[in-house]
């Protein structure tokens, strides 16, 4: 899509700022609309398995997939553009999920934690203190 808008148009895209949007949904096992089979779940995306006490708990997936972001900005010249992650938990009540309120109130609570401070110095927003995600949005 870059290339053809540069291509098309003779410059870079125009772009104030890059999003993650990560949808908080089981999979098969859930009674969700979605009943997306965690076997095919991308290798760049991350998902946990419902119906377990823990609920969603890869903090380190999100950790991922904001370094894999901040990469790929970097490799396409969009480093020094903002990054925002959108959180959306769709569907039925936590305790549909198999988790317990706690667990997942633990989760949500790292994840804030690890969109509020952190930082790479050749990956960051150099204008924001070097850090991965400028703004942050979950809902509940």
């Amino acid at each position: 899509m870059l290339a053809a808008y540069r291509s098309h148009y003779g410059t870079a895209m125009p772009v104030d700022i890059w999003t993650i949007h990560e949808q908080i949904v089981g999979g098969e096992c859930c009674s969700l609309a979605v009943g997306i089979p965690l076997n095919v779940v991308p290798a760049e995306q991350h998902s946990y398995t419902c119906g377990t006490p823990t609920g969603p708990d890869d903090v380190n997936g999100s950790s991922r997939a904001h370094h894999s972001l901040r990469q790929w900005m970097s490799s396409t010249g969009y480093l020094n553009h903002a990054a925002v992650d959108l959180r959306v938990r769709r569907g039925p009540m936590v305790s549909d999920y198999g988790a317990r309120r706690r667990s997942y109130g633990q989760y949500v609570k790292q994840t804030m934690s690890f969109l509020n401070s952190s930082t790479s110095i050749t990956m960051g927003l150099s204008t924001d203190e070097n850090r991965l995600v400028q703004r942050w949005l979950c809902t509940a």
